[in-house]
């Protein structure tokens, strides 16, 4: 076959023409927001005393992706609320509980539930503007490491 300009210009046409098609599927897929292939159930806070100044949040998080999914450390929440919010874990070593915060924030895999649940992972409230009482209801923002987010109600229970 004797390559002509004008079937050098049909190759070409074709070529790029396909390779555009997938490039715009691939940055279709890759454009998909974490906060929108995640789910996020049961969430309750555990009603506190009268002069609590901390609070925890309880949820599972799902994330419904074939891609890891990265939920930061940072949380928001209304000034009304809490001062700040944090992703914490509870640890027992040597028969000593303790709390840290997950600096690193939690990855979650692919087609797969994280708890957040009491004696482990939770939301951890600081400077309360007041306690937390059965009933009550506020909302919490979830950040992801692609700069997305998830606003998430969380109704306070008594746990006792």
């Amino acid at each position: 076959m004797k390559m002509t300009p004008r079937l050098l210009t049909s190759i070409f046409f074709l070529a790029w023409f396909g390779l555009g098609n997938s490039l715009v599927f691939a940055t279709q897929a890759n454009t998909t927001k974490m906060s929108e292939i995640v789910s996020v159930n049961d969430a309750w806070a555990r009603e506190t005393f009268k002069f609590a100044r901390t609070g925890a949040a309880y949820l599972s998080i799902t994330n419904h992706s074939e891609s890891n999914v990265a939920v930061l450390s940072s949380v928001e929440v209304d000034e009304s609320v809490a001062s700040m919010v944090e992703l914490h874990e509870t640890f027992v070593n040597d028969e000593v509980m303790s709390m840290e915060e997950i600096e690193d924030g939690i990855e979650i895999a692919p087609n797969s539930t994280v708890q957040l649940a009491p004696g482990g992972k939770h939301l951890m409230f600081m400077g309360l503007s007041e306690p937390f009482t059965n009933g009550q209801n506020f909302e919490a923002k979830l950040h992801f490491e692609d700069s997305s987010s998830l606003t998430i109600s969380i109704p306070v229970k008594d746990a006792r």
